[in-house]
């Protein structure tokens, strides 16, 4: 989606649509998808000074691959111009509660919770290095990443990556209200001067960067 003002930089949409083999992916990531068509229909009606891009990804399941790639092909724009990235994936349990990952600063952060709070939606807050998502690859490189996920057990998803992955235990409502926040949070910081640092805090990214050399950079 364009922005009115070139110099205004970008916000990063995301989503996977790969499942993994024997499930019909209907949270992971069905729902992810789904929230980022219904964000687009959303903001497609205004105007910004940000351009949005909206992506989804495929290979998530193989370690992020497909982000991966992006982020290392794009890699000069992004940290030229990405303000930061909103991932969604495996957020329509109808079971469970709503959890962000944030790896941001913390009045980035406090300002994200809010933004979900003032339509009622209330989150646990997770701020650890997390390498298994899309918005990890951004994370990598600098740029402040966000993880929308539900969870409805301790260890995260009692179905996850299992063949009842399906749309039986996936909320319509649920993803559409979420989907709601995302689009606000986004509306709230498309123009005007970006209010918060475009940067992750030094020890957080520490962690981040040894991740990601240990985990993604192939040896030659």
């Amino acid at each position: 989606l364009p922005g009115k003002s070139p110099d205004a930089g970008a916000i990063v949409l995301g989503a996977h649509h790969d499942t993994q083999a024997g499930t019909t992916g209907a949270d992971d990531n069905a729902s992810g998808v789904s929230a980022l068509l219904e964000i687009c229909r959303v903001l497609n009606s205004t105007q910004r000074d940000r351009e949005i891009r909206l992506i989804s990804f495929g290979a998530e399941e193989q370690l992020s691959e497909g982000s991966a790639y992006h982020v290392c092909r794009h890699i000069d724009q992004i940290k030229r111009d990405t303000k930061f990235v909103f991932n969604m994936d495996s957020c329509g349990s109808l079971l469970g509660w709503t959890s962000l990952v944030c790896n941001s600063s913390q009045v980035f952060t406090n300002y994200a919770r809010e933004c979900f709070e003032s339509r009622g939606e209330y989150l646990t807050i997770e701020t650890d290095a997390l390498p298994y998502g899309d918005h990890f690859p951004f994370a990598a490189v600098g740029i402040p990443a966000f993880w929308l996920l539900r969870h409805n057990c301790s260890s995260g998803l009692f179905y996850h990556h299992q063949s009842n992955n399906n749309i039986s235990k996936v909320s319509s409502e649920i993803i559409a209200r979420l989907a709601d926040c995302v689009a606000g949070l986004v509306e709230g910081l498309g123009s005007g001067p970006f209010p918060f640092p475009t940067a992750i805090p030094e020890e957080m990214q520490a962690v981040i960067t040894r991740y990601w050399n240990d985990l993604f950079v192939k040896e030659p």
